[in-house]
């Protein structure tokens, strides 16, 4: 039996000619990097008007480009000369992703084409509310919160369900464009077991709590954040624990107790595996 090489898909084939993108990155979600083996001008190209964007070897995309959403290719050269840049496969897995822009109301992302052709998209994200402090003041949490738009009269520190269902409103005090709020065990919704979501806002229209630089695809792990106790409990069972969650959110799992009165995990070493 004669056996066929299978075939690569049209675009995970560089082109024999054209421009190659050697590196393509936005490291601090306002930057792109990128570097071109090519000397003629780089642009990015609004594929519906026509109108180019030029491009140096680092462009702040946030003063260059229109706030309204759009995807742009990226092409060397001008006018019909213009080529598409080709980019290798931008889904390997990394954990580092673009983070939302400094002011936390742009999110730009590296696409790619069926052809391979490399394009920056630029989307609005939703408001939230910036942790500036996260710190423990006795056995509570205390929060410093910069709100998206401003101080605003009648904010409060909201706890949510998964749901985005209100479970409780706690009290801020705000101060110099700032709100701080004190989180201890005895607020947390009694009889509530699992995630629970920080907001900040009135019941009627709140944002929630991002994570100042949400560039990893798992925050949670690489960051510590505090425990909540019971003042009377012992200190090796936490009631709480604050965490990030995957969309680099403020959350707090809150434990239930029967899980703590589980037996710790062990590991039962393999055959003949070392000590």
């Amino acid at each position: 039996m004669k056996l066929t090489p299978r075939r690569r898909p049209e675009g995970d084939q560089p082109p024999s000619r054209g421009p190659i993108a050697a590196y393509a990155g936005i490291l601090d979600g306002r930057h792109l990097w990128l570097t071109l083996e090519h000397d003629e001008p780089v642009a990015l190209r609004d594929p519906g008007s026509g109108t180019a964007y030029p491009l140096e070897s680092v462009t702040d995309l946030l003063a260059l480009l229109p706030a309204d959403e759009a995807t742009y290719d990226v092409v060397v050269g001008e006018g019909r000369r213009a080529q598409s840049v080709w980019t290798p496969p931008l889904d390997s897995p990394d954990p580092i992703r673009i983070p939302v822009s400094p002011d936390g109301l742009t999110r730009f992302s590296l696409l790619r084409s069926e052809q391979g052709s490399l394009r920056v998209h630029r989307a609005p994200a939703p408001p939230t509310a910036l942790l500036e402090a996260i710190e423990l003041r006795g056995p509570d949490v205390h929060l410093t919160l910069r709100p998206p738009g401003g101080v605003r009269q009648g904010d409060h520190l909201l706890l949510l369900d998964t749901d985005d269902q209100v479970l409780d409103v706690l009290p801020v005090t705000a101060h110099s464009g700032h709100v701080e709020a004190l989180i201890g065990a005895g607020d947390l919704p009694a009889g509530y077991f699992g995630i629970v979501r920080f907001a900040l806002g009135t019941e009627a229209e709140w944002v929630t709590i991002r994570r100042g630089r949400s560039d990893l695809a798992d925050p949670h792990r690489a960051v510590l954040l505090p425990e909540l106790h019971d003042q009377d409990g012992d200190e090796d069972r936490p009631r709480a624990r604050f965490r990030w969650n995957p969309d680099s959110l403020l959350v707090v799992r809150v434990l239930d107790p029967d899980e703590l009165d589980h037996p710790p995990a062990t590991v039962t070493p393999l055959a003949g595996g070392r000590p």
